[in-house]
């Protein structure tokens, strides 16, 4: 979904790191409980954490298509906040044929976050590229370690990158792009729930739309690339592939504006 090569800042800025809690939720029968739940998370996420993560981890996605995984993003608390990936794993544990949803979780706190410019796909971005937020190989450690992330990312945001397009083409597709976020960010900045239906590369649509927020806004604004909408998952903005008559009525019941961008 990362459709474009990100710009890499110097190496210097990943000789220093901070360390950050993270967690995983998939499906699993370990002992009295069986199904969705937090399978493995580090020493810092106590209860309360890990409840306010389940209520916002999936338990399935658009299709099973194993390449295709969404970015989530949202405040735990006054404190801290999480970003995480949304993945198809292995067969579902009760073998009834499907394949389970499995989500990696960052947490950081507020400073963290500060240092990525509040911008969860700088999070994600230099997350990867560092080895986090990937599937494991194996499920079965339920304890994990503090997850170590640079202190500075390694890509620059969108805002940046946008000043080294040269051709032509590229110039009118992000003159489109920009009258876009300019709209959804007004609509964001009026607290309203949206939902852009149609976005070829959600991921760059999200990460210019945050360029357009400021540093402040960027905290508040919950977003997923991909999930469907539900009442447990309240995210200001949903990116979506398609809407069929069911989930246009679920929208509309939750007062989410839909927005056609290919309409």
């Amino acid at each position: 979904m990362l459709s474009h090569r990100p710009t890499i800042e110097p190496v210097s800025h990943i000789m220093q790191s901070f360390d950050i809690e993270q967690a995983i939720f998939a499906s699993s029968d370990r002992g009295s409980v069986k199904g969705y739940q937090l399978v493995a998370r580090s020493p810092g996420i106590d209860r309360a954490m890990s409840q306010c993560l389940c209520r916002w981890a999936p338990t399935q996605l658009p299709s099973d298509d194993p390449e295709q995984w969404v970015i989530n993003y949202f405040p735990i608390d006054d404190q801290r906040v999480a970003v995480t990936r949304t993945v198809i794993g292995g067969p579902e544990y009760s073998r009834r044929g499907g394949f389970q949803v499995v989500t990696l979780i960052l947490v950081l706190t507020n400073e963290q976050f500060q240092a990525y410019r509040c911008n969860p796909i700088l999070v994600v971005k230099t997350a990867l590229a560092v080895g986090l937020l990937r599937l494991p190989a194996s499920l079965d450690c339920e304890q994990l370690a503090p997850a170590n992330l640079p202190v500075q990312p390694l890509v620059l945001p969108a805002e940046s990158r946008r000043s080294r397009v040269v051709d032509s083409n590229g110039d009118s597709e992000q003159a489109l792009l920009d009258s876009i976020v300019e709209l959804v960010a007004e609509l964001v900045a009026d607290a309203q729930r949206i939902a852009l239906i149609g976005a070829d590369d959600p991921v760059r649509l999200v990460d210019n739309l945050i360029g357009k927020l400021s540093v402040d806004a960027r905290r508040g604004f919950s977003f997923t690339t991909g999930l469907a909408p539900t009442v447990r998952r309240p995210f200001q903005a949903h990116f979506l592939e398609n809407a069929d008559l069911s989930r246009q009525r679920t929208l509309d019941a939750q007062n989410i504006k839909r927005i056609e961008l290919n309409g």
